[in-house]
């Protein structure tokens, strides 16, 4: 097996869930170099079991912030593991990393976006057939864009599957209310499946706009771009603009009173 091959086998097989501390630890008693996929499960036991961490401390799918934070889909490196046939759509409940059927669907990247064509990221192919001949965009190209401040998402290369972000939204802890009605204002009746705002009732469809700008906004992306300002997308809500005079945010007020810890106004919100 090529070196390359064996040095990123357990990764690329695992994900999260290797035990890398066991695996260097063994490496480096079998004298440093990378040990291909048959020497690391016979120095473990020819166990499968055996090369993975805890199976409570295995991917989700999510990591929690702390208190009243929420969660993220955003980790970085991604998990590599991402079975294509894998119903991004259905994932499993205990364990929303995964379809229902078991299938791999770890990488955030491809899980959660298209590329420009609106067709599903390809790690082994140009996912931006309209830039200069000969340029191959793989999988990051297309998501985002890295500079001096982190990484930002490449709007103009990608698109993004707001399916399934309302299908992680619903699946594993669920950090945002049902609904939500504060101060006799309802802010949405439910969470959608979908953004199409072509379908559904009169109700729904207001829903569906609400968590289309919601995503929009933690994205950073579609209305929320920060196209003026000099605000860009980071993947964590458009960047903050502070004025001399004091404004308080009554809708802030009103998510107190009714008993939660965040925010209920899109100027506030940091959940996803």
């Amino acid at each position: 097996m090529p070196l390359a091959d064996a040095i990123d086998f357990y990764t690329k097989a695992n994900g999260y869930d290797l035990d890398v501390v066991k695996y260097r630890t063994l490496k480096t008693a079998a004298g440093g170099a990378p040990m291909n996929p048959t020497t690391y499960p016979t120095l473990s036991g020819n166990t499968a079991t055996n090369i993975l961490v805890p199976a409570a401390d295995r991917f989700t799918g999510y990591s929690m912030g702390p208190g009243y934070w929420g969660k993220t889909f955003f980790m970085w490196p991604p998990d590599p593991r991402f079975d294509p046939t894998a119903n991004v759509l259905s994932p499993d409940a205990a364990r929303p990393g995964f379809d229902t059927a078991g299938k791999e669907m770890c990488d955030w990247r491809r899980r959660f976006f298209f590329n420009k064509s609106g067709t599903a990221l390809d790690p082994q192919g140009d996912n931006n057939t309209t830039n200069t001949a000969g340029t191959v965009d793989g999988v990051n190209e297309a998501v985002l864009n890295t500079g001096a401040s982190g990484h930002t998402l490449a709007l103009a290369a990608n698109q993004v599957n707001y399916a399934a972000v309302l299908k992680w939204i619903k699946s594993g802890p669920q950090v945002l209310p049902p609904n939500l009605r504060a101060g006799r204002v309802l802010y949405y009746s439910s969470i959608p499946d979908d953004v199409n705002t072509a379908t559904g009732t009169a109700q729904q469809q207001l829903d569906k706009g609400f968590w289309k700008q919601y995503i929009d906004f933690v994205l950073s992306t579609g209305s929320h771009s920060g196209v003026t300002g000099g605000q860009s997308p980071d993947l964590y809500g458009s960047a903050d603009s502070w004025g001399s005079s004091l404004l308080l945010c009554t809708t802030h007020f009103l998510w107190w009173v009714e008993g939660w810890s965040l925010c209920c106004c899109l100027a506030c919100w940091r959940s996803l």
